[in-house]
């Protein structure tokens, strides 16, 4: 696990071993946890391993499966992990071994108690979140379904309409819209009764995640077609569209002030894009600035085109 500066700098190495499945900053911005499996051996137990920003370990918290998720509740009180057992069975007289999940979530005190565990969904659960108001929780799993849960894990709703393996859920900031993608290289946006409100389509791939901005205008996805999309959240249609080369784009997520967009690959990069409107606008006419003012042809209201931009006071 690696804590980074924007600028690309290592502020700080957490060794682990094992594979990093999630990583999360608790609300207040002083603790990483993180959700670390076996790799290669018959071991399949996981656990959430925790630092403060000095890197100095907290107590971890244990499972007994793979952890696939880990989600803070607002006020960082509470941490929800979606965990997953495995086993081979023999299915339908098919003498070849088959291996099947189940998904369970577990929720833990920030201090390191347990408060319960409660069975999920029949398949492997790839993703749990908090709602922004901490009242709810949402989680996604290869049964093709999101389900809805009270923060106690009562279960509330079951959203069905993804043809394939459900890989990310995300609430809106204003908590009243869940988005999902799929395998079947959707996005689909809920409302919190279970009714489907939109289905945005435009990968050609698996979609792999999927961010909101913090106003709830806009959408970033994902995909293993080496895409990254920006939505209009409203209308629903693609506004941009990132591609740095093939690689899988395997997460990505705006900034708290919506300028950045941060990809993490499958070619082991984190990638940020700008999307500061006005650094875009700043650098664009610096590199015009010469032409504008030197070309006799352009009529004056072009030649004064970017004396806002450049002006210091706006």
């Amino acid at each position: 696990v690696i804590l980074w500066q924007v600028n690309g700098s290592v502020i700080k190495t957490f060794p682990v071993e094992g594979g990093v499945a999630s990583a999360q900053f608790s609300p207040d911005g002083q603790t990483i946890a993180a959700a670390i499996n076996p790799v290669n051996t018959t071991e399949t137990a996981g656990q959430v391993l925790r630092w403060n920003l000095a890197g100095t370990p907290l107590n971890a918290l244990p499972s007994q499966g793979e952890v696939t998720s880990i989600s803070f509740n607002p006020n960082g009180s509470t941490i929800a992990l979606a965990e997953n057992a495995s086993s081979t069975q023999i299915v339908n007289n098919n003498q070849v071994p088959v291996r099947q999940f189940s998904g369970q979530i577990s929720l833990w005190q920030f201090t390191g108690q347990k408060l319960q565990t409660f069975a999920a969904h029949d398949d492997r659960i790839t993703s749990v979140r908090y709602s922004p108001n901490g009242q709810f929780l949402a989680s996604g799993s290869w049964d093709n379904t999101v389900k809805l849960w009270t923060a106690d894990g009562k279960p509330l709703k079951t959203l069905t309409g993804h043809t394939g393996q459900v890989t990310n859920v995300q609430f809106s900031p204003d908590g009243k819209t869940i988005a999902s993608t799929s395998y079947d290289t959707t996005i689909k946006l809920w409302n919190l009764d279970g009714k489907e409100l939109k289905t945005l389509k435009g990968h050609t791939s698996t979609v792999t995640s999927v961010g909101f901005s913090q106003d709830g205008e806009k959408l970033i996805s994902a995909s293993s077609d080496g895409n990254i999309k920006l939505w209009d959240f409203k209308r629903g249609s693609v506004l941009a569209n990132l591609k740095r080369n093939s690689s899988t784009v395997n997460s990505v997520v705006f900034s708290p002030d919506g300028t950045i967009v941060a990809s993490a690959n499958a070619d082991q990069t984190i990638v940020l894009w700008n999307f500061n409107l006005n650094d875009v606008l700043q650098r664009g006419c610096q590199w015009l600035q010469d032409y504008l003012r030197n070309n006799p042809s352009i009529s004056p209201d072009v030649h004064s085109l970017c004396n806002a931009v450049n002006d210091p006071r706006h």
